[in-house]
């Protein structure tokens, strides 16, 4: 019985082998990836862990790559006027996103 383990074992390792070798050479069919963005809020110390996540992991210089911001990014009302109370931290929110891309 251990020996017909052991030979089974034996003569498929290899095939898996090629197999996850082959695996290597198929061609990226991806034509467009979105990511979808929503309540780009509130930055959290400084920072927005999403957008910092999307920075360091997808390569913004492939075209096939978007981001779409679904909205409440700034709120509760959107971006005050210059110079009016909450302007500078609102603008803060919106700089981060706008990093991004």
């Amino acid at each position: 019985m251990k020996t017909r383990l052991f030979l089974l074992c034996f003569f498929l390792l290899p095939v898996f082998c090629i197999a996850q070798d082959n695996a290597s050479e198929v061609p990226d069919t991806v034509r467009q990836r979105i990511f979808l963005i929503g309540d780009g809020g509130e930055l959290v110390a400084g920072k927005h862990p999403v957008i910092d996540w999307l920075k360091k992991n997808v390569d913004w210089d492939d075209a096939r790559n978007t981001a779409l911001f679904l909205g409440d990014n700034i709120y509760p009302e959107g971006l005050p006027t210059e110079g009016e109370e909450g302007y500078e931290d609102a603008k803060e929110i919106i700089d981060y996103q706008l990093s991004l891309v």
